[in-house]
């Protein structure tokens, strides 16, 4: 498994979200980015935003509502959960065990993300 520095960068490309690692110092040729891995959610709708705590990366989905995924092997991010939001999810947040999401429709979704196996 890669171990990542803590330069990391999540870069969301319509349909997937790909992982990069950046060295400290990016200014030097000998350390460019490097693509680690990706997860093709396509199945989801368009992704609009990540946010990231410990192993886990939760995505908001156009279509698919609050997506987890496992980042804890960044070679191989796996698909975890998959929580249904009442309207279209544009942004989230992360703050403490809270993550907060805002809707295409203006409403407001919080999860309570302290427990992976138990989000609510």
């Amino acid at each position: 498994m890669k171990k990542l520095n803590k330069h990391i960068f999540f870069v969301l490309v319509f349909l997937s979200v790909y992982i990069v690692n950046c060295s400290e110092d990016a200014n030097q040729p000998e350390n460019p980015p490097q693509l680690v891995g990706s997860i093709d959610l396509s199945s989801y709708g368009r992704v609009e935003d990540v946010a990231v705590k410990g192993n886990y990366a939760y995505i908001a989905a156009k279509d698919g509502g609050l997506i987890v995924v496992d980042i804890s092997d960044p070679e191989n991010p796996t698909f975890k959960k998959k929580f249904t939001t009442p309207n279209p999810l544009w942004r989230i947040f992360i703050s403490g065990n809270y993550l907060y999401g805002a809707c295409s429709s203006g409403g407001l979704v919080i999860f309570d993300i302290s427990d992976i196996n138990s989000i609510r």
